[in-house]
């Protein structure tokens, strides 16, 4: 199976003397992502997607994105190289989130799945299901499950300063799915 490698527009340059483009421009987003005809389908909301989903799992190290090229360009991406995630507990870094603030788009589906998450509470559902399911109940300790629900918090704040700043229908975008 053939896979379609991108570059992620917001990953880290790991230099102290360089800064990524997107870390020093906050208008990144509207210069060069939307401008990007690449990103004129499906591609930026599952960014800001696997933005939500890095920075719940503390994933600093996303350099690039997926998909299999079979399935043509307009396709979801595939979440690979997730190693990095969980390290530290105590440190939730904004920066993960800059495809949310800066392009301020959210698709309405993923933000529903998160909200019943956060209602039924997503750190006890992780830990039942690494209770009976899963065969890794020792990786994540209570920490991680409570940075999970906080850095949930903390991603609907950043949504909700989008929607204080724009409008609900300039920044939830209805992707159709229920």
């Amino acid at each position: 199976m053939a896979w379609h490698k991108i570059t992620h527009p917001y990953r880290r340059s790991y230099s102290s003397l360089k800064k990524a483009a997107w870390e020093t421009n906050e208008n990144f987003c509207y210069e060069r992502i939307m401008i990007d005809e690449d990103y004129h389908n499906r591609l930026l909301l599952d960014m800001i997607d696997l933005c939500a989903f890095d920075f719940l799992i503390g994933n600093l190290d996303r350099h690039h994105m997926m998909r299999i090229s079979a399935f043509g360009l307009n396709t979801g991406l595939v979440y690979v190289d997730n190693g990095r995630s969980f390290g530290r507990y105590d440190f939730d870094d904004l920066s993960i989130l800059a495809p949310l603030t800066q392009c301020c788009f959210f698709r309405y589906s993923t933000f529903q799945r998160l909200y019943q998450l956060y209602r039924q509470g997503l750190s006890k559902l992780v830990q039942q299901s690494l209770q009976t399911i899963e065969q890794l109940q020792m990786i994540l300790v209570d920490e991680h499950l409570k940075a999970l629900y906080r850095r949930l918090e903390i991603l609907f704040l950043h949504l909700d300063n989008c929607i204080q700043t724009y409008s609900v229908n300039q920044v939830i975008v209805d992707d159709g799915i229920n």
